[in-house]
This record gives C-alpha cells, sequence and structure tokens, in this order.
C-alpha cells in the first residue's frame, strides 16, 4: 500500500492502525466542531476538513515512525525481518505458545490469547526498550556530554522534594453562592498580601475550612501525593499564597508557610540514570530526523479505497 524508504506498508497494517484511531479522531472533531457520531460523520466533510481522510492521514503518519523505529532495530540486529506477514505468522506461534503454557499450568504475564492491536503493542514495546539498551552499551558518551546533561535536567529530574509548609483554606459553594463566594477568596488574597491576618484567622471569619499540611524529606512529595496541590503551589515562594483553585466545589487558597530547597541527587550516584536518559533523548532525536526525511511512496489506487 505504501513503502517508507523501500520498506512496505501493507494494508493489514494501515487498517488496524486507522481502527485504533478512530476515537482519537473523533475527539478532535467533537471539541473541535461539536459534531456527534453519525451514519455520514466519517466520509462528510467539517469546518474544511473530511474525518477519513485525517483518519487515514494520522495512521500513515503513525506507521512511517514505527517503520523508521523498525529500521533501526533491523540495523542493530534486534529483529531478523520487516515483514507484515512475518508478523502475522510470530502472532499466531506467541498466541500457540501461551495457550500451551497454560495448558501445562505454565504462568503468563498479559492475556492468553492476544488480538492483534495487543501483540503489535507488546513485540513493538520492547522491541524500543531493546533498542534504547543496545544503544546504551554501544554509544559512547563523553562524561563531559553527561556532566553537561545532568546540570541542564538536575531541576526537573535529579533534585529531592521541596520541603513544604502549606496553610490550606478552602470555601465550599453551590451554585447560587458560587461568584459571592469568589469574591470571598479575593479578599482573603489581598489580606494575605497585605500581611493584615494570617489565614487560620481569614478561615475562621469567612467560615472555611482550614488545615495544614507539610511534605518532608523522606516522605511522597507533593507533586506524586496530590499532584493538584503541586501545580498550584510549585512556583510559590514561602510567605506567598497560590491563586484560588477550584476543586471539587470548593475555592481553595494554598498558603507556602515555610519552603526549603530540595538538595540534588549526587551526580555519581545517577550517573547511569543521566546515560540513560541521555542515550534515550538522542535515540529520540534521530527518529524523530529519520522520519523527516523519510521517502514515502503510496499506491494512491488503494490508499484512496480504503474504507472505515
Amino acid at each position: 500500500m505504501a513503502w517508507v524508504d523501500g520498506i512496505p506498508i501493507e494494508k493489514g497494517e494501515m487498517l488496524r492502525v486507522m481502527n485504533q484511531n478512530r476515537s482519537l479522531v473523533f475527539n478532535y472533531f467533537h471539541e473541535k466542531y461539536g459534531v456527534e457520531n453519525s451514519s455520514d460523520f466519517w466520509e462528510g466533510k467539517i469546518g474544511g476538513e473530511v474525518p477519513k481522510e485525517l483518519l487515514k492521514k494520522n495512521a500513515l503518519d503513525t506507521l512511517v515512525r514505527i517503520k523508521v523505529e523498525d529500521k533501526l532495530a533491523y540495523d542493530e540486529h534486534l529483529i531478523k525481518t520487516m515483514d507484515y506477514k512475518d508478523f502475522l505468522s510470530e502472532w499466531t506461534l506467541e498466541n500457540k505458545r501461551r495457550k500451551e503454557t497454560v495448558a501445562k499450568g505454565g504462568v503468563i504475564y498479559g492475556p492468553v490469547e492476544f488480538d492483534e492491536k495487543q501483540y503489535f503493542e507488546y513485540s513493538h514495546s520492547n522491541m524500543k526498550i531493546k533498542l534504547k539498551d543496545a544503544w546504551a552499551s554501544s554509544k559512547q558518551v563523553s562524561e563531559e556530554k553527561l556532566k553537561a546533561e545532568y546540570e541542564t535536567m538536575k531541576n526537573e529530574l535529579y533534585r529531592e522534594p521541596d520541603h513544604f509548609q502549606l496553610a490550606i483554606m478552602s470555601l465550599a459553594y453551590n451554585d447560587s453562592n458560587r461568584e459571592a463566594s469568589f469574591h470571598q477568596m479575593e479578599k482573603v488574597v489581598n489580606s494575605l498580601k497585605n500581611h493584615r491576618d494570617s489565614l487560620s484567622t481569614l478561615s475562621e471569619q469567612y467560615h472555611a475550612h482550614y488545615e495544614e499540611i507539610t511534605y518532608t524529606p523522606g516522605q511522597d512529595s507533593a507533586q506524586s501525593m496530590h499532584p493538584s496541590i503541586w501545580n498550584a503551589i510549585k512556583d510559590v515562594k514561602a510567605g506567598e499564597a497560590s491563586e484560588i483553585a477550584d476543586e471539587r466545589s470548593a475555592w481553595v487558597i494554598f498558603y507556602v508557610k515555610d519552603r526549603q530547597f530540595g538538595t540534588y541527587q549526587n551526580y555519581d550516584k545517577v550517573k547511569d540514570t543521566v546515560k540513560n536518559q541521555y542515550i534515550e533523548q538522542q535515540l529520540g532525536l534521530i527518529i524523530q530526523e529519520r522520519v523527516k526525511q523519510a521517502q514515502i511512496k503510496i499506491n494512491q489506487n488503494i490508499y484512496e479505497a480504503l474504507s472505515i
């Protein structure tokens, strides 16, 4: 049906990827144009776009990247073939092996029988892990580059969680007093900025719920335990309040009473992780570049005739 740098894409592969992308494409049109599913949804034009054509394009783009990844793995001798027919044979053999293992009382991981989509995801994800490992073991990365990568990423990846002491005020609302409650919380924020009252005093004044939470080193971080709290406070300094957040029918303010910067993990202890991160990043850039440069040929007769 198509070729990526001479590597064939078969019709069956296109249909599989089109099928798994159906909901993504439908959601795109539903959210952008407010359309609902109907008998002529895929063939009709919506806002100058035809859903079926976008579905086919997305599927082809996905398969171009897959074939680029396959070629890299093939060049590293991690897979023996890139042929779709061989993939189907391997799928059949894997299902046979799983059924026989279960029949003999053995243990398997995952389903007893894969459908095609499941087997592709299983085999291709394993292949990508092996590809990254092969690159990590064969590619030489200088100490200078690794240290530069560590310095670039240490705030994001190699820093212990900050120590936080938080005061939290939440004011419940309903449909009738939602706006009035929000204005009350705006007054609270202004009072905090002018250092007139503490959050606990203001909570009593407005009959709001008040609590304090402390995140200390050695515990799970705010980021992992309470992502919504982390998103509200991640850029807030000690002695400052967050923006007013809308949380489960309540207006919430997070006041950072104390914040101590988390220490960086020692480079020597995380060096292997830094290398793996760097290799994964470089591999991703190579894949991205090869996708851009890929020579794609399409059998237009088959492509145009593809149906949902």
